[in-house]
């Protein structure tokens, strides 16, 4: 499967299991990724609390190298802000002008790169929440656990 394709089908998924509530878990981050034999992994992550996450990155780097994973989507719900300030630093889900969003980080070994898409997710009185137009970013400053899971 190429790995645009997996893209899509991920944003597909989760538009399907859009929470009600921003309180709420939707969509439980699901790492997705190919073997070389074209054979297909998926695996949930139903406790995705702060405190997990760098054991849960630890697990899927793991995976993916004992498999020797040639692509991968990483897909999970999150909060994210484009205002950042070093006087004050705060993490979107604290921030006032946070904004939900699905994303999905794409990475491929050969050719080797790492994409990053955001989907806003669309809360508004009365109608089911529903996914916004997704949109690449730009990756040239992308980091943290979840970026570069499949390594050099």
């Amino acid at each position: 499967m190429k790995l645009q394709e997996m893209v899509n089908e991920a944003f597909e998924i989760a538009a399907g299991n859009l929470s009600y509530s921003p309180d709420e878990m939707g969509n439980v981050p699901v790492l997705t990724y190919e073997r070389p034999n074209g054979a297909m992994v998926s695996c949930a992550f139903g406790d995705f609390r702060e405190e997990h996450k760098g054991a849960i990155s630890a697990l899927m780097r793991a995976a993916l190298k004992r498999d020797n994973a040639v692509r991968c989507v990483f897909c999970l719900e999150a909060w994210v802000t484009r205002v950042r300030t070093e006087e004050e630093p705060v993490r979107p889900s604290d921030h006032p002008a946070r904004q939900e969003v699905v994303m999905v980080i794409a990475e491929e070994r050969s050719p080797r790169s790492v994409r990053v898409f955001q989907a806003p997710i669309i809360r508004e009185a009365g109608a089911a929440p529903r996914l916004g137009t997704p949109e690449e970013l730009d990756t040239t400053r992308s980091s943290g656990r979840f970026v570069g899971l499949l390594g050099d």
